[in-house]
């Protein structure tokens, strides 16, 4: 066999266990007896993973530790996905996230102080800022 009949047929190989993979919706790396849905939401906003620690992630200098509770003071700005706020502090850019704790969601151009915890390593659907979960929030 010739050498480009080799190099042929071991990429037919590769490209026939590429497509052989599975359809819409599976997740990769799910094996038999794993689900193909997530476990959690991707926004959960519990403040730290089971383990007690965050994991990853850095935040600003002094804005804290991932984890430590936090007080920002910035304008609210309307983030780039629908729905998606952001706070404009003096060292960083927060996406907010207020649903968990019922928070009133602030307007877009209030200046608000808001208390809670950095997530970085926290992923959204918004895709800017780092996630803070906030806890209190009131007009600065």
């Amino acid at each position: 066999m010739m050498i480009a009949q080799r190099i042929a047929a071991v990429c037919l190989v590769f490209v026939v266990a590429g497509c052989a993979g599975g359809g819409p919706g599976d997740r990769v790396g799910a094996g038999p007896g794993q689900s193909a849905t997530p476990s959690a939401p991707v926004d959960d906003p519990s403040p730290v993973p089971p383990s007690g620690k965050p994991s990853g992630g850095a935040v600003p200098p002094g804005d804290g530790a991932p984890g430590t509770p936090q007080t920002v003071t910035g304008v609210v700005v309307a983030g780039v996905e629908p729905n998606c706020l952001m706070l404009r502090g003096p060292s960083a850019v927060y996406q907010l996230l207020l649903k968990a704790y019922g928070v009133t969601r602030p307007t877009v151009g209030s200046k608000v102080t808001v208390v809670g915890t950095a997530r970085p390593d926290m992923m959204t659907t918004c895709q800017e800022g780092t996630p803070f979960v906030v806890t209190e929030i009131r007009p600065a």
